[in-house]
């Protein structure tokens, strides 16, 4: 009943085959360290602990537990408190029922150490732990799983820091790690994980909090290609081709989405939300390329948000839906500014935005740039029963003249400062609609279903290249000076505005010409001066131009 040391040996080919039988190869009282270049392998136990069973802590350093099996929990090592593996492996362990590899009642700690190709045919493929999992600079791969976590199915909390964890499967949820409270992960790679239900390589019952990490290519059968969460705060992370049969196709989350600085690119769902889907979702910084939704009916290509919606300097370009919202599907309110939508496209309506059932919605410093819908709605479509606001935005497309800028099917709409151009029919209005102090321009009709009024103008903005996207306004535009005073400071990349007498029409406000700079130099008095005489000087600068 004292500790068990046990220091470069082997434990080869034992059987323990009697009913409930503990430790095919090692059984113990108490802790246990094995040490050294340790082989345990080819054991058999009917009851826990196919390779290890003790009844206190486990530690192994540098050991290797390489096809065990158990007719319970543990193949590899079963323990009744926690396990601590250190450069150690543990590979092709089997288990009845958890953790094909590791089973912990208390918590299980991973340094520099691998996990491969295990399996359980109920949850952990590769470990199961009653507690909590801290995974450092580890990999954990090709295990597989009957129900929960391919790779692992921690009780508690997990964190993971560095390492990788891959080609993992599950017949159930979260075919990397499934964990039943809050996850934390910095700077490990997610790639080719497989789970049949949610969350293709991480699935979390509580808060995910990602910083600087990698979801390539995982797939799930229903929510969360990379992700599933309650919720989840993620920076510096990107999300590359991962697939949801069902919502966010990279992650999709119940209550709370926050991201930040991240990149979602070629991911796919086939319900919702084909890059992100969450409740009450806060973008900053982050850029959305090439994502879809694929199913029937699909809505938001690039994103989903059922709750509320905020979106600050970030870029959504390149997305589809076979349904609605080609990039961005919108339940309840909505702030957007500083933010560019690109070539996004739906099948039905909403090229690049949705705004359903309910919200009041406003657009700050946006650019919509030649998004396209094949019913109604290219660029905005309002069906959201409330107000929406759009100051400082460019609806254009690159001299296409096809598809409604903004189309409102029901809600009201309030725009000024703005500049529609290049589209079939500018505003499409079934609703509400006030326009003041916008530019429309080279549309086929400026608008149906409103008037107007005087204060809008309808001469060329002078893009500096509005075939190529390039949307800068020459010198000489309309747009120049002529917009309304609000509170709006800066433009959509954080220059200060206004930038002259008055801040300019539209997204983009345009610092002055340098080579229009003017010098005006006077003296007082002039002429011939007398010895002693006193003299000014007056120097004048000046600028009358603006720069694209």
């Amino acid at each position: 009943n004292g500790g068990l040391v046990v220091t470069n040996s082997e434990f080869v080919g034992n059987d323990c085959e009697l009913d409930d039988c503990l430790g095919g190869g090692i059984y113990s009282n108490s802790l246990v360290q094995i040490t050294g270049t340790t082989l345990i392998s080819g054991n058999l136990a009917l009851g826990d602990g196919g390779g290890v069973y003790t009844f206190a802590a486990l530690e192994l350093t540098g050991t290797t537990l390489r096809g065990n099996s158990a007719g319970n929990n543990g193949g590899g090592a079963w323990a009744n408190g926690n396990i601590t593996a250190v450069a150690s492996q543990v590979i092709s362990n089997v288990t009845v029922v958890r953790g094909g590899g590791l089973y912990a009642v208390g918590a299980v700690s991973l340094q520099a150490s691998a996990v491969l190709s295990n399996s359980a045919a109920f949850d952990g493929g590769g470990i199961a732990a009653q507690s909590d999992l801290l995974f450092t600079d580890s990999t954990l791969s090709g295990n597989a799983s009957a129900t929960l976590g391919g790779g692992a199915w921690i009780n508690g909390a997990v964190s993971l820091m560095g390492g990788q964890v891959n080609q993992n499967q599950s017949q159930g949820s979260a075919g990397g790690i499934a964990g039943e409270s809050n996850g934390s992960v910095q700077g490990t790679t997610f790639a080719l994980n497989n789970a049949v239900g949610s969350g293709g390589a991480l699935s979390f019952n509580g808060t995910a909090v990602i910083t600087s990490a990698v979801f390539l290519d995982n797939q799930a059968g229903s929510h969360g290609g990379g992700l599933a969460a309650d919720s989840a705060v993620i920076s510096g992370t990107t999300f590359t081709g991962n697939q949801a049969g069902d919502t966010g196709g990279g992650v999709s989350v119940a209550l709370a989405l926050d991201l930040t600085n991240s990149e979602f690119a070629e991911n796919q769902a086939g319900f919702s939300g084909g890059g992100a889907r969450g409740a009450a979702v806060t973008v900053h910084d982050t850029i959305f390329t090439e994502n879809s939704c694929q199913g029937s009916p699909c809505v938001g290509g690039a994103l989903a948000s059922s709750s509320s919606l905020l979106v600050r300097r970030s870029s959504f370009a390149g997305n589809n839906s076979t349904g609605i919202a080609g990039a961005i599907y919108i339940v309840g309110p909505a702030d957007i500014a500083q933010t560019r939508f690109i070539q996004n496209e739906a099948s039905i309506s909403g090229g690049a935005t949705y705004h359903d059932i309910l919200g009041m919605a406003s657009y700050e410093n946006v650019l919509f740039d030649s998004n396209e819908a094949a019913i109604s709605g290219a660029g905005i479509y309002l069906n959201n029963n409330a107000v929406t606001t759009l100051n400082h935005v460019d609806l254009v497309t690159r001299l296409a003249r096809t598809g409604e800028a903004i189309w409102i099917n029901n809600g009201t709409l309030n725009m000024l400062n703005s500049i529609v151009a290049y589209h079939h029919i500018g505003i499409q209005n079934k609703d509400v609609a006030s326009v003041m102090d916008s530019v429309f321009y080279g549309n086929d009709i400026h608008s149906v279903g409103i008037t107007l009024g005087p204060s809008n103008h309808w001469l060329n903005p002078r893009f500096v290249a509005p075939g190529a996207g390039d949307y800068r306004i020459s010198p000489g535009s309309v747009v120049i000076d002529n917009a309304q005073l609000t509170a709006v400071t800066v433009d959509i990349d954080g220059k200060p505005r206004p930038f002259g007498e008055a801040a300019d029409i539209g997204a983009i406000e345009s610092p002055y010409i340098q080579d229009q700079l003017s010098v005006q130099v006077s003296m007082a008095p002039a002429g011939s001066l007398l010895p002693g005489q006193p003299v000014t000087y007056t120097i004048i600068f000046g600028n009358s131009g603006e720069v694209p």
